[in-house]
């Protein structure tokens, strides 16, 4: 509001300063191009002015929609609404425009980075094309963040967009080093938002098609979890076998490594006896190819579960759709792409 009375202030100042009586006829020719500067100046910043307003109208708009929604973010999440503008510079000044003259409602979300990382990350998002000529203007762009604060009143955050946008790049580097897991904050996302749905609908059609799909699909994520934790080990068990075998062909002196590795593991010794050099290789060769073979029969499984859970998860997005419960602005599932800065 600080931002639109100032601008306000502008345009009133402006508009006194326009009152003055027309100029002489002997004036010369560059001083009348220099005061139509002036005027399309001042039509310029009433423009502006314009759109700020328009915000101001579409979130009023948007308010039953963002109280609906906050029942689903939970008690520490909120809406993401954001005013994308877009601008170009001319003579007689900056345009503004509000993109596709409608505002971003991004979604819920458990903070506001989140949720534009989500709605960066949505494949289903509607594609708002700028006109030509015009680039995204990050710094004026607004991102305006809705929480419930006790006693159920909602307040709202103001974030310039450039802001937020170098927070998400942030927070996807930092997670890609973590190697975040994308599809389980997805998956953890869809069973918080059908618990809610179950504590909000009493209906017992709806709860009697929730409970036996959530079962299901709990029972493929545990297995999911177990196929996963054997693929890993016999992975590390097949470059292990790999590694020693490597070592042992690079030995000259074989007897104190030979002895090591039958103390190591005396009972994989062919009849409990030290090994020669050539049968340490095919011993260690024979639980590589075992460990590999294990590895492809467990991804063979893996991949089959994976299927089986996206059906699953797509059954849960449909039946939340059908509640009225909020889905657009999902976590991704994989980690978004996100553009560099341009257009300031």
């Amino acid at each position: 509001m600080m931002r639109l009375a100032h601008k306000i202030a502008v345009a009133a100042l402006l508009f006194a300063g326009s009152a003055v009586p027309a100029w002489s006829q002997d004036k010369k020719g560059m001083e009348k191009i220099e005061r139509h500067k002036d005027l399309a100046g001042l039509m310029s910043t009433l423009h502006n002015w314009g759109v700020d307003r328009q915000v101001e109208i579409k979130l009023g708009e948007a308010h039953p929609r963002i109280l609906s929604d906050l029942e689903f973010a939970g008690p520490d999440g909120g809406v993401l609404v954001v005013a994308r503008f877009e601008h170009k510079f001319v003579d007689s000044g900056e345009y503004r425009n509000l993109i596709s003259n409608q505002l971003d409602y991004v979604g819920i979300g458990p903070s506001a980075v989140d949720a534009e990382i989500a709605n960066i990350g949505n494949p289903h998002k509607p594609f708002y094309k700028m006109q030509d000529g015009y680039l995204l203007d990050y710094e004026n762009s607004t991102a305006y963040w809705f929480r419930k604060s006790g006693g159920g009143t909602v307040s709202v955050q103001e974030k310039p967009l450039d802001l937020l946008h170098r927070e998400v790049i942030n927070q996807i580097v930092a997670r890609k080093m973590e190697h975040f897991d994308w599809k389980a904050a997805r998956s953890a996302e869809l069973t918080r938002l059908s618990k809610i749905m179950t504590a909000k609908v009493s209906q017992d059609k709806v709860d009697a098609t929730i409970e036996p799909l959530l079962k299901s699909r709990d029972d493929a994520l545990a297995r999911q979890q177990e196929i996963n934790a054997e693929l890993r080990k016999q992975l590390d068990r097949a470059r292990k076998a790999q590694d020693m075998e490597t070592t042992v062909k690079a030995l000259d002196f074989l007897q104190f490594f030979v002895s090591t590795m039958n103390e190591l593991a005396v009972s994989s010794s062919p009849g409990g006896r030290a090994m020669t050099k050539e049968e340490t290789l095919s011993h260690l060769d024979a639980i590589e190819n075992d460990a590999r073979s294990r590895s492809e029969q467990l991804q063979l499984q893996l991949d089959a579960f994976e299927q089986q859970i996206q059906q699953l998860d797509q059954n849960v997005e449909k039946l939340l759709r059908s509640n009225s419960v909020p889905t657009n602005n999902l976590p991704p599932a994989f980690a978004p792409e996100v553009e560099l800065f341009h257009g300031k």
